[in-house]
């Protein structure tokens, strides 16, 4: 980002771009058709502007700013601001519009201040202009924001609507400043009677196929506010940076850079990106001190392994294989997982994930003792909490969305269970003191088992529910917007099968 700035240090962060067709009926169905959409310097150019984002009706009670802020016309707005009249002139049609200031009665609520205009016969809205200070949104980084809007009188069907918008803002933190501003223009309005049956839906906002890739021939016919140089200039310099940065020979050189093997790689671990052909490869290092722990049964241990990765950003397609190795000191032993997971795209999110191998694992799968609490209380306490198991297992899990807000995964696996016993007293303190036994259920029996050694076949399907859940659409993705209003519902069914093993 630090480039996108000159030498003193200011430029243009964020330019974007769109043209959308939008059907509205109140007080809350909204479908937007994004026709064409535009990004300095993002060839993907699938912006996050849309209107659904700004809607700010001043007609309702509240306004969402992160809180409700309250609207000066609202029923209540007597209790929050004074009014005074400051003037008034007839628009082109005549309309005499009263230009009233607006200020709060208490500076500390969540308010605005500045000036709104109204029709004088139909008390509507003519205009907006309105400032909401960072203080009264909860905000500490915003110092302020400036909301205006303007309407227009159609004759025909003697509605005002809404014609241009602009929100602005400045803002900081930690000494760095930096503002913004949003800019919406409003025109080829039609007032159906009614919508048809089936105008709006789950899904809130859709991208056409090609809405990315208008060239600036339709976008200098279609823009209602002209570019300012600065805007046209950081067009120029961003999508020619692209083109340099998104070249093969710009990425191998930064490549080339950071893959530079050094002979303590060897211990300490290795990163390799191919960022032309979208693939990484990790190497954790023989000495992965920030995996290193110590529980009773393992005495002190550490984790390598290897990681492939490979993606595909167009089709929201990614691979992964990856191997973890863990030695456990005391009991000299060596265990080893491997695991797969394939993403097919980003629509339903199917996905598929294998793996497989030896591992410790704890009584209780949920895994509430982290290994850096085990690590303090054992070796500082000699209080050992984690109780393990040698788990040998196998198993395959699938899941994608199935319909709107509902998602399902099924897995089936295999496993064999063997018990564990202590294999270490060491601590750090207490050394006269003793480790309670691997067993949960007799801690001072240290002979017995804490269970029979058995295998274990099970299968399990889940679904995960979000109710009334919305979504934006894009040539290559889905993201799933929650209603907060409802709550996430789990539906889980696990069946297992279980062999003990015979004693001869």
């Amino acid at each position: 980002m630090a480039s996108n700035l000159d030498s003193t240090g200011t430029g243009i962060l964020y330019l974007s771009e769109t043209v959308s067709k939008i059907s509205f009926e109140k007080p809350d169905k909204l479908k937007e058709k994004i026709i064409a959409s535009k990004i300095s310097g993002n060839n993907r150019g699938y912006s996050y502007n849309t209107a659904a984002l700004s809607t700010y009706d001043f007609y309702d009670n509240t306004l969402d700013f992160d809180i409700k802020l309250i609207s000066p016309i609202a029923d209540n707005a007597f209790s929050y601001y004074k009014y005074k009249l400051e003037g008034t002139f007839f628009d082109d049609n005549n309309h005499q519009i009263n230009k009233i200031k607006v200020t709060p009665k208490r500076d500390k609520e969540p308010v605005f201040e500045g000036y709104i205009y109204i029709i004088d016969d139909s008390f509507a809205i003519y205009a907006i202009d309105l400032d909401i200070k960072g203080y009264r949104m909860k905000n500490e980084f915003t110092e302020i924001m400036n909301l205006k809007q303007s309407f227009s009188y159609n004759s025909a069907n003697k509605i005002w609507s809404k014609n241009a918008q602009s929100l602005s803002f400045n803002a900081g933190v930690f000494g760095i400043k930096f503002s913004g501003t949003f800019n919406y223009v409003y025109s080829n309005y039609e007032f159906p009677a009614s919508f048809e049956k089936k105008t709006f839906g789950n899904e809130i906002v859709a991208f056409e196929p090609l809405a990315n890739k208008k060239d600036d021939a339709f976008w200098n016919s279609i823009r209602p506010i002209p570019l300012t140089l600065e805007e046209s200039n950081d067009y120029t310099k961003k999508d020619s940076l692209l083109t340099i940065r998104k070249s093969r020979k710009y990425t191998d050189s930064i490549d080339a850079k950071n893959n530079k093997f050094k002979v303590w790689d060897v211990l300490m671990g290795y990163d390799y990106k191919n960022t032309f052909k979208s693939y990484s490869f990790n190497y954790k290092g023989l000495l992965n001190i920030s995996s290193l722990s110590f529980n009773t049964v393992q005495g002190f241990n550490l984790d390598s392994g290897f990681s492939f990765r490979k993606w595909n950003e167009e089709k929201g397609k990614s691979t992964s294989i990856s191997t973890t190795f863990n030695y456990g000191f005391s009991d000299d032993r060596l265990r080893v997982i491997g695991e797969f997971s394939h993403r097919f795209n980003t629509i339903n999110y199917a996905s598929i994930y294998v793996s497989g191998g030896t591992k410790t694992a704890q009584f209780n799968n949920a895994e509430p003792i982290t290994k850096f609490v085990n690590s303090i209380s054992s070796l500082f306490f000699k209080d050992n909490y984690m109780k393990l198991y040698n788990l040998e297992f196998a198993q395959i899990n699938y899941g994608q969305d199935v319909a709107n807000g509902i998602n399902l995964n099924a897995k089936i696996a295999y496993e064999q269970r063997k018990p564990l016993f202590n294999t270490t007293d060491y601590s750090f303190f207490k050394q006269d003191d003793i480790y309670s036994s691997n067993n949960p259920l007799a801690p001072n029996d240290f002979t017995t088992p804490a269970f029979d050694q058995h295998h274990l076949f099970k299968t399990a399907l889940s679904a995960r529910i979000n109710f009334a859940n919305k979504y934006i659409s894009r040539p290559n993705e889905r993201f799933n917007v929650k209603n907060d209003k409802y709550p996430t519902v789990y539906l889980i069914f696990e069946k297992a099968f279980r062999r003990q093993r015979e004693k001869i």
